[in-house]
């Protein structure tokens, strides 16, 4: 069953581990990847299942967006895979395991393959929940959910092996996922109950705590995704509401917009912005659809007609092309991806 669903391909869109990240080399072909051009992949991380403790992948056909998978897959992942996160350059894999621990693997840049990096799992905290890769290609954060903590990794360019900066950063809660700014300055957090907590990303890729924003008015924070720019960036609670904040530019910090939360679906618990930062879209775990929003100037929600949409048999995590033309949807219980 995927848990997470990850997409390499021309442009980066940077939002809650869900990658659209630049792979060059080859053609398209290869079983549903188009027309030629810029290849694109599609990963999910299968927790359980016919194929648990591993990793699919898939080549995107460009045209319909549908997905065919990549010889070999699925691929050996370890105990309990359950977030994903890739370069920017389209080279490296990473992929954090809920039994402890991180995978790294290189991309084929032609057919989306797979090959691991290091045999062993490179160390993490105790049952990690996310994980986020600077935008810049330096950093891999970890979020631990069982120890309250973020373990920080410098990536090799070249091989993409990981190396573990000295110190965790404590969290200040239970961490569910983490979340890189696109700017490439800050990482959020979402702590459940606790909220959001914000970091500023070091000179050394070391973190330093900002912040941690209260919920309120969402009951809590289970994902967040913000815009290209940095300028908005949107929360979702597990309970039926999204809520929306400014970014502090000069410190990574988060203002709401409104005191009122945006009603979304039944259990919402991924988010995603798309189509230039003119659209939301969240994932509604206990309702099976996917809420999308016009993002207005000021930063408000205003529902999409139509919305929401179905999804599969519980949503739990989204990925949208950068063209706005494709939404990817993976769900748990049937463990099937949803376009």
């Amino acid at each position: 069953m995927g848990l997470a669903i990850l997409l390499a391909g021309a442009l980066l869109l940077a939002s809650c581990g869900d990658f659209f990240t630049p792979v060059t080399g080859g053609s398209g072909g290869g079983g549903g990847g188009g027309t030629g051009g810029t290849p694109k992949f599609a990963y999910t991380a299968n927790f359980s299942g016919g194929a648990a403790g591993s990793v699919s992948a898939f080549t995107v056909n460009s045209s319909t967006g549908a997905l065919t998978e990549t010889l070999g897959s699925p691929f050996a992942a370890g105990t309990g895979p359950v977030a994903l996160g890739a370069d920017v350059n389209g080279k490296f894999l990473y992929v954090s395991h809920q039994g402890g621990g991180v995978a790294a693997y290189t991309i084929n840049r032609n057919d989306g393959t797979l090959t691991l990096v290091n045999t062993a799992l490179y160390n993490t905290g105790a049952s990690p929940s996310g994980i986020a890769v600077d935008p810049q290609a330096r950093y891999v954060y970890v979020a631990n959910n069982g120890s309250s903590d973020i373990s920080s990794f410098t990536i090799n360019s070249s091989t993409g092996a990981l190396t573990p900066l000295a110190n965790t950063t404590a969290a200040g809660g239970a961490p569910v996922n983490a979340i890189e700014d696109p700017t490439g300055h800050f990482v959020y957090v979402p702590l459940g109950a606790g909220g959001t907590g914000v970091f500023k990303i070091n000179s050394d890729g070391s973190l330093a705590s900002v912040d941690t924003v209260k919920p309120a008015p969402c009951a809590a924070s289970y994902d967040v995704a913000l815009d290209s720019n940095s300028r908005f960036a949107y929360t979702v609670d597990n309970s039926g509401s999204v809520c929306g904040y400014a970014v502090n530019a000069s410190n990574g910090d988060l203002m709401l917009i409104t005191t009122t939360a945006v009603p979304a679906g039944t259990k919402p618990v991924a988010v995603a912005v798309a189509g230039g930062n003119k659209y939301l879209f969240v994932a509604n775990q206990g309702s099976n659809n996917v809420s999308a929003y016009a993002i207005n100037s000021d930063g408000t929600l205003a529902a999409v007609s139509g919305s929401p949409f179905a999804a599969g048999n519980t949503p739990v995590a989204l990925s949208v092309d950068p063209s706005s033309s494709f939404v990817y949807v993976a769900n748990f219980n049937d463990s099937t991806v949803t376009l």
